[in-house]
């Protein structure tokens, strides 16, 4: 079997390449073995950081990355934006444990092609990988319900991209002086803000706010 291609019916066909971006090993060995199982499939390198994604991203041939939203170095989806940003002939498929509609609807907005349970079928797996090598993407069904029920019941939740990065900026602990002065907005712009983001996300508190933020990758605890 060469590198570049497997032999199948006596045809050639084009093998997917793949890397794993999991900081679990025991996760990574059992997706790998099962993937490789299958033809024209080639798990060929893995990764528990991002760094070391990146780093073989810029080395290596790569069609499609499996990424993991919890790494070692950072949140899986910031290593989906820099794949969109830098390789766009790489696909992303976020592969995690989390459905929460947050990561869902930023891994969408930050490029990635699919995004799979880690408790969905292997077939579901399988799918969005040839789905998005052939330039599609895999969004299971059940993802997709559930982001459109979750649209209807809580549109008072979706956050502006300003008032996202002063969500950010409330987590680090900045006042509304300090964060006016980072954003270049007056004072009163930056608490007339605060206040839309409490009000959108129900917070009573500022461990509310946290808790927002961690779910929607802002910041790691």
């Amino acid at each position: 079997m060469s590198e570049d291609t497997r032999m199948n019916a006596g045809e050639d066909t084009k093998t997917i390449r793949i890397m794993l971006v999991d900081d679990h090993p025991l996760v990574r060995e059992a997706i790998r073995t099962r993937l490789n199982a299958v033809p024209d499939f080639l798990v060929e390198y893995e990764a528990d950081s991002m760094s070391t994604a990146l780093m073989l991203l810029s080395q290596k041939h790569i069609d499609v990355v499996l990424v993991d939203i919890g790494l070692r170095d950072s949140n899986g989806l910031d290593l989906v934006t820099q794949i969109t940003h830098e390789y766009p002939n790489v696909a992303s498929i976020v592969l995690t444990m989390y459905a929460n509609q947050e990561y869902v609807v930023r891994a969408i907005r930050e490029g990635a092609r699919g995004y799979v349970l880690k408790e969905s079928p292997i077939a579901d797996i399988l799918a969005a990988i040839n789905a998005v090598s052939l330039g599609g993407t895999f969004f299971p069904q059940h993802l997709v319900r559930f982001l459109r029920r979750s649209h209807r019941d809580s549109k008072e939740a979706s956050l502006t991209e300003r008032e996202l990065e002063i969500l950010k900026e409330l987590v680090q602990g900045k006042s509304s002086k300090e964060i006016a002065s980072a954003l270049d907005l007056s004072i009163r712009t930056v608490e007339t803000h605060r206040k839309n983001i409490r009000n959108k996300i129900k917070a009573e508190s500022s461990i509310d706010l946290l808790k927002y933020a961690v779910r929607l990758g802002l910041v790691k605890l």
